[in-house]
């Protein structure tokens, strides 16, 4: 709350009940007429109307039985464009009621509070967009009908029955308060789950810095996009803890907890943004939301205000067309010139978000990167080659050598990340063909003894069923396209290999990576499989082969599952296997140092545990104060087959380190 509103909330004069409100509409007047009838009546009048005409209107509006006069009465051919100004009150049958022109108000469709669902511990904010000029806002918190906070934000210090935010609007010059708007909660505030409170205890036993030795807190953070959460992808998480609203005000905790001076956010949805940047911003956090091209979600990037000033801020893709990335020049004709990983990045839609920021404390300047990287388990070349153009931006700014890099790279630690914080002059960036042996998924057909096919994803070794998809899904005979997959899933990480040989790191990825999810390359096929079952020889020509191979015929005919990649046959004839390989070797972009080496995962769930976020920091520039402490990687696998749950809102696990500036530098 402002000083202005703060100092007339005991001094104001409150609108009386039964009124009459005028409000200037430009070319009319609108009258709401209050506490007169059981309900406000609302009518809107031209200026050159005769206030008469007008009058009689209301009248019969009101359900008066007697004319209705205004006092001081008006000229006899008056028009509401001076009679209404000039009004102090409405002569009613039994009684006068004032007439209050252009009185404050808040329009219910602009307020709203940062959460339905509030807990003990965490804040909770209301916010009124569309204040006018010259209006202040008193804020009211009512729990169990007692008044117990008096600004913007408030904090639940125990359990309550019901919580509400009354939101007065004041003129600032008049004195006069409008008409107050609540908000209430959907409950109220409730104790935040013991297994969180008890995390945060954890979090806050490691060695920590405190800030008085000029260090400062970084964290990052993959909160998990609520478009991802259902019960097909996280059984095991329980229904409430699944909820967009439930989950929102665990990692608000979570972030407060952290404490951080620099935090950079993932999979962050647009309103989940604004919610909980109406905390923070209250709290002494800027932030800055950057959707993906094609999504909702994306990363979100926070400073304190008090600690950091902003020299620079920008996001830009590292997705999509190559000539738009930042590349160096020879890099990205290459890259655009290589069909098929010019097509696959052609679907990524990877943002980076760039702050150059002056630490207020020291005089340091710093450039601070939050990113999510392509997520595609055969794309660990494209991950290196994003990497490559994010380094080469920050040395076209001249900022290389003090960067902090956060974020998910969506690489485990034992595949490129690794080698490259550590001693590799150069960096080898392959993108192998399937038939060399690279491992991937594979679409298996079956035909159903009713004459569908029903589709399943499976490992390429044989293994048995991806866990990339829950179940089959079937698809019918007449079926002529699929317009998407929603049991597909999320596809997990893993590195498929890289080499460390005398100083050179290999990263190796496959020319497939573009097939996210199925509906793609299903479609592709979905012609082909039909015209078999259905005893046709049409053939499907669209990048792909031209036929089917003659075992790949027999076998579904049969009854038998079938690969959509046929491996024997596809060797000789499938343009990918047969396009000339993407091959280049590149300098490593950045110098930078690991502060969570013995952090045993980030992400958790059935079948995939690893490290995949990083906060990785230039050594010649920071040094390591603290690391935030995570929890015991046998413990949790013992007691929790995947996150998210009760205690924890994410897939993903924060990381939170304290760095100092290792040595003084020259402010840009």
């Amino acid at each position: 709350m402002s000083g202005v509103a703060r100092s007339m909330a005991g001094a104001v004069s409150a609108l009386p009940p039964r009124r009459l409100d005028c409000f200037d509409a430009g070319a009319a007047f609108v009258l709401i007429a209050v506490g007169v009838t059981p309900k406000p009546v609302r009518m809107e009048r031209r200026k050159d109307e005769l206030v008469t005409k007008t009058l009689e209107r209301l009248r019969k509006r009101l359900g008066a039985a007697a004319p209705l006069q205004l006092h001081p009465a008006p000229a006899e051919e008056a028009t509401n464009r001076h009679a209404w100004p000039a009004a102090a009150s409405l002569v009613l049958p039994a009684e006068r009621v004032p007439v209050v022109l252009d009185p404050p108000r808040l329009e219910q469709r602009v307020a709203e509070l940062s959460t339905l669902h509030p807990r003990v511990g965490v804040p909770i904010a209301a916010e009124c967009g569309g204040v006018p000029d010259g209006v202040d806002v008193v804020y009211e918190w009512v729990a169990d009908g007692a008044l117990v906070g008096t600004s913007a934000v408030f904090t639940p210090d125990r359990p309550t029955d019901a919580l509400e935010c009354r939101l007065t609007p004041v003129h600032t010059g008049r004195g006069l308060k409008g008409e107050a708007l609540t908000l209430a909660a959907a409950c109220g505030a409730r104790p935040l789950p013991a297994a969180l409170v008890d995390k945060h205890t954890e979090w806050k036993k490691g060695v920590r810095g405190t800030g008085g030795d000029g260090s400062f807190r970084v964290a990052t953070y993959n909160i998990l996009a609520d478009q991802y959460v259902d019960e097909a992808s996280f059984p095991y998480c329980p229904g409430e803890a699944r909820e967009a609203a439930y989950r929102e005000v665990a990692v608000l905790a979570d972030v407060l907890a952290m404490g951080s001076d620099l935090l950079s956010l993932q999979e962050v949805g647009i309103s989940c943004y604004r919610r909980l940047a109406m905390v923070l911003e209250r709290r002494g956090y800027t932030g800055w939301h950057t959707p993906k091209a094609s999504n909702s979600e994306g990363c979100a990037t926070f400073y304190r205000t008090d600690r950091f000033e902003v020299l620079e801020q920008d996001a830009f893709r590292v997705g999509g067309d190559p000539a738009d990335m930042p590349f160096p020049d020879d890099i990205g004709r290459e890259v655009a010139a290589h069909e098929y990983t010019r097509n696959a990045f052609a679907v990524v839609t990877s943002v980076c978000q760039y702050y150059h920021l002056r630490d207020r404390s020291s005089g340091d300047d710093l450039a601070f990167v939050n990113t999510h990287l392509y997520y595609h388990p055969q794309g660990n070349h494209m991950r290196a080659l994003q990497l490559v153009a994010v380094g080469h931006y920050l040395t076209r700014k001249g900022v290389a050598d003090r960067v902090i890099l956060t974020g998910d790279l969506n690489t485990v630690r034992d595949a490129w990340v690794a080698p490259l914080i550590e001693s590799v002059s150069q960096i080898g960036v392959r993108c192998r063909p399937v038939a060399d042996g690279a491992p991937r998924c594979l679409l298996l057909f079956t035909r159903l003894d009713d004459g569908a096919l029903e589709v399943a994803k499976h490992a390429a070794d044989g293994a048995g069923p991806s866990g990339s998809m829950p179940s089959p899904f079937r698809v019918d005979p007449e079926c002529e396209a699929l317009e998407g997959l929603a049991a597909v899933g999320r596809t997990a990480c893993h590195a498929l290999s890289y080499d460390v040989d005398g100083g050179v790191l290999t990263v190796n990825g496959d020319g497939y990576c573009v097939d996210m999810g199925l509906t793609s390359i299903t479609n592709r096929y979905l012609t082909l499989f039909r015209a078999l079952l259905l005893g046709s020889s049409v053939a499907y020509e669209d990048g792909f082969p031209s036929g089917v191979s003659p075992p790949m015929a027999a076998r579904l005919l049969a009854g038998e599952p079938v690969g959509a990649v046929d491996r024997d046959w596809l060797h000789a004839n499938d343009p990918v296997a047969g396009s000339p390989p993407f091959s280049m070797n590149l300098a490593p972009p950045l110098a930078l140092a690991d502060p969570n080496r013995d952090v045993p995962f980030t992400i958790h769930s059935p079948g995939f545990t690893h490290v995949i976020d990083w906060t990785l920091y230039s050594p010649a520039s920071f040094a390591l104060r603290g690391v935030m402490p995570q929890p015991h990687l046998g413990a949790v696998r013992t007691a929790l087959p995947g996150l998210p749950s009760e205690g924890h809102p994410s897939d993903h696990v924060p990381l939170c380190v304290d760095l100092v500036h290792a040595r003084p530098l020259q402010g840009s």
